[in-house]
């Protein structure tokens, strides 16, 4: 990121003109992860020319670690607002306040258990780390990127009898003062797409 001193001041178009093109979703259904030493593709694309699924099933396919993990049918997923840190008064030169950092979170849940799922689940658990990741809103929209995310799963929820399916809770923690990118156009089939 540019120091603040070659930033040029920019004009923000909160236009609701501007905004009718774009109808994202309100809910995040898939989350795609990468290994932080991997390269990243561009999933996200420019005006004219919008990402594809031809680019998410490319970033899929491809060898370690570039290659792109897909966690999808994410359910009750809320993306609450971020978390400031931020200095005060005689921190900051001048006065006033300085945003430090930004805690973003993201939590929902699994709730198609299977053996497989509760496999691969342990073995990332057991892995631990930080990765890169991008979501997909329900509109087919993507969001993305950020890094050094950390993606924890709580254990298995059963409900009890007429209630709520069992679940696997799961949190979705990243360190980031901007907004990450919004896609220019939905991707359709974006979540229904799986690893390779």
């Amino acid at each position: 990121m540019a120091t603040t001193c070659t930033l040029p001041l920019t004009a923000i178009e909160n236009d609701a003109c501007l905004a009718q093109d774009y109808e994202y979703g309100q809910q995040i259904r898939t989350i795609f992860y990468q290994e932080m030493t991997g390269t990243a593709p561009d999933l996200i694309g420019t005006k004219t020319t919008p990402a594809t699924l031809a680019d998410f099933q490319a970033a899929l396919s491809a060898a370690a670690p570039d290659k792109l993990f897909v966690l999808k049918d994410i359910a009750g997923g809320v993306v609450p607002a971020a978390t400031d840190t931020t200095i005060t008064g005689n921190d900051v030169p001048g006065g006033g306040t300085k945003l430090v950092n930004r805690t973003n979170t993201y939590t929902g849940f699994t709730d198609f258990i299977t053996p497989a799922l509760v496999d691969s689940i342990n073995k990332m658990i057991a892995r631990g780390g930080e990765y890169r990741l991008w979501f997909a809103d329900d509109k087919g929209y993507p969001q993305g990127y950020a890094e050094g995310a950390t993606i924890v799963f709580g254990t298995l929820e059963r409900a009890g009898i007429n209630n709520a399916t069992n679940r696997i809770p799961l949190t979705v923690t990243f360190l980031r003062k901007q907004i990450m990118p919004l896609g220019f156009a939905p991707v359709p089939g974006i979540n229904a797409l799986t690893n390779v």
